[in-house]
């Protein structure tokens, strides 16, 4: 079981497509896309991005906050 909050990092020149939680990706142009939808005329794809917001110093009391993952979704 992977949580929420896990990060997973594959091989992929050695994958063409996987399934998570019933769903699949599928790479096309060297990118991994969702389908969402896979029709006979259109197929609706979902792209993320997944950015690492570094932690900013605060200087008045010290402490660093912790850098966290910000997502980002795109369809095409």
């Amino acid at each position: 079981m992977v949580g929420k909050d896990s990060v997973l990092v594959f091989n992929k020149a050695i994958i063409d497509s996987f399934s998570v939680n019933k769903g699949m990706v599928k790479k096309y142009n060297d990118l991994f896309y969702q389908i969402m939808y896979d029709g006979s005329k259109i197929t609706l794809l979902k792209k993320h991005k997944v950015n690492i917001v570094e932690g900013i110093f605060n200087s008045i009391d010290g402490a660093k906050k912790k850098s966290r993952f910000k997502t980002i979704d795109d369809f095409i």
